[in-house]
């Protein structure tokens, strides 16, 4: 293993330190808050009207809600600087590439802020009421809302390029546990996997990998040059295609290569023969998907904390070894 020593002696950073750094940063974010508290209490999802009320009656609200992703764009810069000093030891120039990429995400998240910025502009100056009318005003106001959402969806593009880079970094590294090398996601659904990655993101720097069929699955295990070694995956059921997740969790628990990888599923199926079918070949955990947002992630929650917090994962122990 190696030493924990200063990245630069000229500057007097250990990794140590840079380490801190970032576990602050991601500790002090507070976009969680704002994605998934304050931002659905203000924006109201297919009532433009009745949003529009609330940002102009509940303006301080709206404010910190825009306050809070200023600050985790910051917090973003700050990560990205102290991520690079942490695996610079590891490759300088991937960790610069990793710490760029951050930095582009972070650059096209304030951009999509700027809807925002506008929309409560645009709803509390009387002038725009009266030079557009109420119907052209919430018009403007849907756009930009919607134009927020979309941005912010392709700057996680970017963000996941990011964590695939930091995932290899962390898989390299000597000094970085590899339990939280590589989290395996299978999810057919682009919003249900965005929400989970989202949630990951504020317990730090989960790497993550995604599948979206059954049958892409074993692939990503097995390819010889891209082949992965997942820490944890969390697995849905009803897939597409002619393999689904009960399918996938048989052939993993039935080859001796990924018996000992914990796989969690994460479904909308409530069948108490699923349930059994599940634990019968060897899941982990079984989690029914509610389908309240709040709900579905406080849950999430509770699996990441359990898994990543409480419990000591196989790959834990064999990367001690």
């Amino acid at each position: 293993m190696r030493s924990i020593s200063p990245a630069h002696n000229d500057e007097g950073l250990t990794l140590r330190q840079a380490a801190l750094i970032a576990g602050f940063g991601y500790l002090l974010m507070p976009v969680a808050y704002a994605e998934f508290s304050l931002y659905p209490k203000v924006v109201i999802a297919g009532n433009i009207e009745q949003t529009s009320q609330n940002i102009v009656a509940h303006g301080r609200l709206f404010g910190l809600v825009i306050l809070c992703y200023l600050i985790t764009s910051i917090l973003d810069v700050v990560i990205a600087w102290a991520l690079y000093v942490l695996f610079v030891p590891v490759n300088r120039s991937l960790s610069l590439l990793t710490a760029w990429f951050r930095l582009m995400f972070t650059a096209l998240a304030l951009f999509s802020l700027l809807n925002l910025v506008t929309v409560f502009r645009l709803l509390n100056t009387p002038d725009y009421l009266a030079s557009f009318g109420i119907t052209q005003l919430h018009a403007q106001a849907k756009l930009l809302l919607n134009s927020f959402r979309y941005d912010w969806s392709m700057s996680l593009v970017i963000f996941g390029i990011h964590l695939g880079l930091l995932g290899y970094l962390i898989y390299r590294s000597g000094y970085i546990p590899k339990i939280i090398g590589i989290l395996l996601i299978v999810e057919d659904n682009d919003e249900d996997y965005y929400t989970v990655a989202r949630v990951l993101g504020k317990f730090g720097s989960f790497p993550l990998r995604r599948c979206s069929k059954g049958t892409e699955v074993m692939e990503r295990l097995t390819d010889k040059e891209t082949a992965i070694q997942p820490s944890l995956i969390f697995l849905d059921l009803d897939l597409p295609g002619k393999k689904d997740g009960r399918s996938v969790l048989a052939q993993l628990k039935a080859d001796a290569r990924f018996r000992r990888i914990p796989v969690v599923i994460i479904t909308t199926s409530a069948s108490p023969s699923d349930v059994r079918n599940c634990f019968d070949h060897g899941a982990a955990g079984y989690m029914v998907k509610p389908v309240n947002l709040d709900k579905f992630v406080e849950s999430i929650e509770g699996v990441v904390k359990y898994w990543f917090e409480i419990m000591t994962l196989p790959a834990k122990v064999e990367g001690a070894k």
